[in-house]
């Protein structure tokens, strides 16, 4: 975060700013709320304590690489190395995952699903959703890798794209769906199912719009609005559960301020204009 402040100092181009700021930022800090998090919404610890910091060396390894071919003119060779460290991180992170909460899966589907959660539609939805983002960084991975080694497995693999897999379809997608969950067990108190589902079906469905589809009339603009959509129904929930709640605890104030701030990104006519024009 502070090189981040940086970069703006630097005025580096806004297209490395945004990727420096994903990839060293956001990406790494998603990871290790996804770390702490998951396993314990199964009931248990990480299965394979080494596999993060392995994660987290070759991690910033490549993406020290792709911010520095960004800024200056590296190989082919080189960039797809960055890549392909970057992609290597990733790996470990859904192995690490896996060797977790796979056996635990096996042994007890209904773990995810406890008896005291209600709604249970809203839990399995919930749960379903953190796959799904789960799912949004491979493909996200795999855009990234094509992009930069030249290699087309998905013809619309920009770093735009690649960007909203990440950042909307991944860490945005896994904050509203633990939040779906957390907020119920930390303040006991039921959000509306209407505005659950919205944040939700909102988060799964508008990354695969805004980059499946970048620049591209109609899909483009509708995933903003859905976006826009599924944000304003998530800061419902947690102002539903910041008013409802006797329990007092001070990260409900971030959680409540971070769910203002992704409104106002997402839902101003201007930004939702800006999406809607194609770069000139």
């Amino acid at each position: 975060m502070v090189g981040l402040q940086a970069t703006y100092l630097l005025d580096w181009p806004i297209r490395v700013i945004g990727l420096f700021g994903l990839l060293g930022a956001v990406l790494p800090m998603t990871f290790g709320m996804a770390y702490l998090l998951l396993p314990a919404y199964v009931g248990t610890t990480l299965a394979t304590p080494r596999l993060p910091g392995v994660h987290l060396v070759v991690s910033y390894a490549g993406a020290a690489v792709l911010v520095a071919g960004q800024l200056t003119t590296l190989s082919r060779a080189l960039v797809t190395a960055g890549a392909t460290l970057w992609s290597i991180g990733v790996a470990c992170f859904l192995a690490a995952l896996g060797a977790t909460i796979v056996p635990v899966l096996r042994a007890d589907p209904s773990v995810v699903i406890r008896g005291r959660d209600r709604p249970q539609r809203s839990t399995r939805a919930a749960t379903g959703t953190v796959l799904l983002a789960i799912l949004y960084l491979a493909v996200g991975t795999i855009a990234l890798l094509t992009r930069m080694s030249g290699i087309q497995v998905i013809p619309s693999a920009t770093i735009p794209s690649v960007v909203h897999y990440y950042a909307v379809g991944f860490a945005a997608l896994l904050i509203v769906s633990l939040g779906a969950r957390l907020l119920v067990g930390f303040y006991h108190v039921v959000p509306p199912r209407l505005l659950t589902w919205g944040a939700l079906g909102g988060g799964a469905v508008a990354p695969a719009l805004i980059a499946g589809s970048f620049w591209s009339w109609p899909l483009f603009q509708v995933g903003a609005v859905v976006l826009a959509f599924g944000i304003l129904c998530y800061l419902g929930m947690v102002a539903v559960v910041a008013l409802r709640t006797d329990r007092r605890r001070i990260g409900l104030v971030g959680v409540l301020a971070g769910a203002f701030a992704g409104v106002g990104v997402y839902s101003s006519p201007r930004r939702l204009q800006s999406m809607a024009m194609p770069p000139g």
